[in-house]
């Protein structure tokens, strides 16, 4: 990089062939910045006076950096938070199964299953779907309700009530081991 000489003025000149002149009328603190080096700092210590309170001695202190002082005050920062991780869809012929065989166990449609009908053989049929997709295959609370188009707390409900209706209602635990008799001889 050079500089064009202006010939009205003698004052400007080659900083790259003179750089050393520069370098050397400079101050150290703009040397770093020239070369294309970070900037040193050096921590400042600080000076305590340490008084007796018994004999009223006292004393200077040399204490710890600024820096080391601040860190004293300032919190560490909390732990960095994982990324979020992306529920995988999951193969829709999984529940499509459930809802079918529940569908015919329950005697309803598997349109009313996935329709927003609150009727008690809909609702009950749906439980029973909730319960086997989350036993059996594992599922989240969110993948079983998103192919069903309900809330994650819908199907918790669901389930919980699937639990409840299995020990108190003998009609529902048949027709719910019907579904799953069906499930086991489709998969064979």
């Amino acid at each position: 990089m050079s500089f064009i000489r202006q010939p009205s003025s003698g004052h400007y000149e080659d900083l790259v062939a003179n750089r050393a002149r520069v370098l050397a009328i400079c101050p150290p603190s703009h040397r770093r910045r020239i070369l294309g080096q970070a900037p040193r700092y050096r921590p400042a210590k600080t000076h305590e006076i340490v008084v007796d309170l018994k004999t009223g001695d006292r004393q200077v202190v040399s204490g710890p950096t600024v820096a080391q002082r601040v860190m004293r005050v300032v919190k560490p920062a909390p732990p960095p938070v994982p990324a979020p991780v992306a529920i995988q869809p999951i193969p829709r012929n999984i529940l499509s199964t459930i809802v079918d065989a529940a569908a015919e166990a329950f005697g309803v449609t598997a349109y009313q299953l996935y329709s927003a009908a609150r009727h008690k053989p809909f609702c009950r049929a749906r439980f029973a779907c909730y319960w086997l997709a989350s036993t059996r295959h594992k599922l989240s609370l969110h993948q079983i309700g998103k192919p069903m188009m309900k809330d994650h707390s819908s199907v918790l409900h669901g389930i919980r009530r699937a639990r409840d209706l299995y020990e108190h209602d003998e009609g529902w635990r048949a027709k719910f081991d019907a579904v799953v008799a069906m499930l086991d001889g489709g998969a064979k």
